[in-house]
């Protein structure tokens, strides 16, 4: 990921990042192309790992010093 900032987040607060593939047969463009499109058939799966992450978080199962 070099080209991304969230690791300069994370040396603030705890926190997890994650890929979600959302590639298919009929989508071959890649993110900031103005082409690009996804399989909507994967976004249930990303929200269903959002909404157990934050369960998980709110139950205090999430450990916080990963430092």
């Amino acid at each position: 990921m070099g080209a991304e900032d969230f690791g300069c987040f994370m040396e603030l607060v705890p926190g997890a990042m994650f890929a979600l593939g959302t590639g298919s047969e009929s989508f071959q463009c890649h993110l900031h192309n103005p082409d690009f499109g996804l399989d909507e058939s994967s976004l249930p799966i990303g929200a269903a790992i959002f909404a157990e992450t934050a369960l998980r978080y709110l139950r205090g199962s999430i450990n916080h010093s990963m430092k």
